[in-house]
């Protein structure tokens, strides 16, 4: 069985799975050169249907279930430049205006009702049309074959594919925690060994989301959201001790906590909506570290604080974590440390791009073809010695090229 699988969205790429095996995975910003490429795979499918006969694969899933961007190069590049048109400023003028009465008039029915609406009925259902549309105009796949798998799920059954988890028969919990997919935030699955199976016990709508609030903060303070979160996360470092930000952090806990009995965050303002007016309230005149500090140490408290609830609830003590929020390693190195655990699991590459595994483990797994464990980071583009060789060649009557047999030649 053949798989081709495509993640669409902010680290685009797309990967080949072949009878239960991971043959290759290829991200866009390989071949577009943009950084955590925005949008539709078009040069990595276009370099893969060089090498496979896409139409004769017999699935191609699609991480997520609600879609919203077009496999559009000109809608995902010119965006900013659109955005700067006066349809383009009229339209985010009347989004902004919609955010804020939500947030000042609170948590009303109607305005969840337009916003769940149009992202149902509209965004979606068009963004999936072009989607398929383009996959049979450009490749000849027919829209039968196409399956959007859930977020959430893709993430769980990507740690349980690359680390072959499935072999251990053990039960095991996989928790995934990032910004949102899906309408949530976070979804906990009890793996039942011996069925099997994975059963939903809790979910994190993404109105509460841990993820987005980092995610806001790396943007309040001037930096870009979605990459450099990392440096919120070191900048947390540089306060060496709490009193400097413990203000911050009992702010944090007035308006986000976690409801131990249904293992559910809940916050007192949407966090998709109307956060940002949220940290202008609260935040406006704090020093940067300190803010850092308090959103790294409050996000480290409230997730170690989530699993050790759920392994008490449960007394399941191996436990599987993927999603973005995982990928701050800093609070990786608090849960290795947590007594609670027996054995942990990080996904490796625990963002969305890495979700492609998860959508082909589903399907594998549907039609009882067994999983053989990924295990390796390497599975995009490589090149052998000859290969680089013969490039290099090319300059020779440019550059002095000298060639070592090992590396740590270099600095004797």
């Amino acid at each position: 069985m053949k798989i081709l699988a495509i993640y669409p969205a902010h680290n685009a790429n797309v990967g080949v799975f072949i009878d239960g095996k991971c043959e290759c995975i290829y991200h866009e910003e390989k071949f577009s050169n943009k950084k955590h490429h925005l949008g539709w795979p078009h040069r990595a499918l276009k370099y893969l249907s060089g090498i496979y006969n896409l139409n004769e694969f017999d699935y191609i899933t699609i991480t997520s279930e609600q879609q919203f961007y077009y496999p559009d190069d000109r809608y995902i590049d010119d965006v900013i430049k659109e955005q700067n048109t006066y349809k383009g400023r009229l339209l985010e003028w009347a989004k902004n205006i919609y955010y804020l009465l939500w947030y000042v008039l609170g948590n009303y029915k109607i305005f969840s009702d337009v916003f769940k609406y149009y992202l149902h009925n509209i965004a979606t259902p068009n963004a999936k049309k072009q989607m398929e549309l383009t996959l049979e105009k450009e490749y000849g796949i027919k829209k039968e074959k196409i399956k959007y798998i859930e977020h959430h799920l893709a993430h769980a059954l990507t740690t349980h594919y690359f680390y072959g988890l499935g072999q251990l028969k053990k039960d095991i919990l996989y928790i995934t925690m990032d910004g949102l997919g899906d309408n949530y935030f976070s979804r906990i699955y009890h793996y039942h060994s011996n069925e099997d199976n994975f059963e939903m016990i809790a979910q994190s709508p993404f109105s509460a989301s841990l993820g987005l609030l980092y995610t806001e903060i790396t943007r309040f303070l001037g930096m870009k959201p979605n990459e450099h979160e990392y440096k919120v996360m070191g900048l947390a470092a540089y306060v060496n001790n709490c009193k400097y930000y413990n203000h911050i952090y009992r702010m944090l806990e007035k308006y986000f906590w976690l409801d131990k009995n249904t293992l559910t965050f809940k916050s007192k303002v949407n966090t998709f909506i109307s956060i940002q007016y949220l940290l202008r309230k609260i935040l406006v005149g704090e020093r940067f570290d300190n803010i850092s500090a308090a959103v790294q140490k409050f996000i480290e408290d409230k997730v170690i604080e989530y699993i050790k609830t759920v392994i008490d609830k449960t007394g399941i003590k191996n436990v599987a974590l993927s999603g973005g929020v995982f990928m701050n390693v800093k609070l990786n190195k608090k849960i290795s440390e947590m007594e609670d655990i027996e054995k942990v699991y990080f996904q490796p590459s625990s963002g969305d791009d890495s979700s492609v595994i998860g959508c082909a483990a589903k399907i594998f797994r549907e039609n009882n073809i067994e999983l053989i464990p990924v295990k390796t980071m390497y599975l995009g583009h490589s090149y052998s010695n000859s290969e680089v060789g013969d490039f290099l060649e090319r300059y020779e009557d440019k550059y002095c090229i000298d060639y070592f047999e090992n590396s740590n030649d270099l600095y004797e």
